[in-house]
Formats: C-alpha cells, structure tokens, sequence
C-alpha cells in the first residue's frame, strides 16, 4: 500500500472531541476523484491507538468547491462510516475503507477533501486515526501487538 503525505487526512491523529482531520486535501483545481475503472483511488481510515470514554464514532468524508479566494466554500458529504460504538474502535481497526466515492449528480466538483471525525457521548481520553487516500486497496488484516502464532 502507498501513503503519500500530499493525500494523508490524519497521521496518528489524536481525536478526543469531534474534529476535523489536521489536513485539507487541496486537489488544485476541482475534479471527481472517484471515478473508478482501473485507476480507482481508495479511502483508508484506521484506528492507531484504542479509543476510551466515548460512546461512539462517526468518520464524514467531505468535499468543497474553491470559494472564489482559494479557499474551501461549503462542505458537501459524499461518505460516511455510520456509528461505529467504542467496542468496535480497537487498534487497527479499519473505519473506512471504500472506494473513493464519485461526486454525485447536480454536484459541483470539489477541489478541497477532508475528514470529519464526530464523537459521540463523552469526550475520548485516548484514540488516534490515520487516514489518507491510496491507490491500493488495503486487503491485510491487522493484528495486536504481540500475535506471534495462531497455531
């Protein structure tokens, strides 16, 4: 799997309260990056370190046009992960991993992506994500720490 920095939300982003990821993709000019076929683009979200105290967690992708200044104008949503309970929100756990999701219909192009991290319930005391967009697809299934053999 490749990471590049230039497309990476959040490395080991530290999330105790609903947050936006620390980076704003800035594509340069406004164009779909979900447009599929051979040259398909991935959205990678995973848990770094267990999440405590919070009730639950929800990871928004979203896009917006350039403003007119090159700035971000309105957000539009285009994925989400749905609530994912504290339970569920272990070290290398994946949130998300989909396609990169095309822009719909009547939609005007983005040229700015981020991330949304919204808690649920009491602020975390513990938990970080790492995010990015790849042009791998992540298929590996990760392990604690420590898993030597499961023979």
């Amino acid at each position: 799997m490749i990471q590049d920095a230039l497309l990476t939300f959040s490395s080991a982003q530290v999330i105790t309260a609903t947050a936006d990821s620390t980076n704003i993709i800035d594509l340069s000019i406004a164009r779909d990056l979900g447009l599929g076929g051979a040259h398909e683009l991935y959205l990678q979200v995973s848990v770094g370190a267990v999440f405590a105290t919070l009730t639950s967690l929800n990871v928004q992708f979203l896009g917006a046009p350039d403003n007119g200044s090159g700035a971000p104008g309105a957000y539009s949503l285009y994925a989400e992960s749905g609530v994912i309970p504290v339970a569920n929100l272990t070290a290398g756990a994946q949130l998300l991993r989909i396609p990169v999701p095309a822009v719909p219909a009547g939609y005007v192009l983005p040229r700015f992506y981020k991330l949304t991290y919204t808690v649920a319930g009491s602020n975390a005391t513990t938990g970080n994500v790492t995010a990015f967009i790849t042009p791998d697809r992540q298929a590996n299934t990760a392990y604690a720490p420590g898993v030597t053999s499961f023979l």
